[in-house]
């Protein structure tokens, strides 16, 4: 799979995870592990973390374009 993405496809179901109750988050984390095969423990840290690192990167990288 292509870094992008990965991207993308974190970005999706981080969302979801973030907005869902216990039982779902563990159904949304069951799904995403076995498309990524990421630990578990990864697998949760990252999709609860990631949306703010990923603005910042875009924001970095549009500043860097404009230069």
């Amino acid at each position: 799979m292509k870094r992008i993405d990965m991207t993308g496809l974190i970005e999706k179901y981080s969302e979801k995870y973030r907005k869902a109750g216990k039982k779902e988050k563990s159904r949304i984390l069951d799904e995403f592990i076995e498309l990524t095969e990421y630990n578990r423990a990864y697998a949760s840290l990252d999709m609860y973390q990631k949306p703010a690192l990923h603005e910042k990167k875009i924001e970095i990288e549009q500043d860097l374009q404009m230069m």
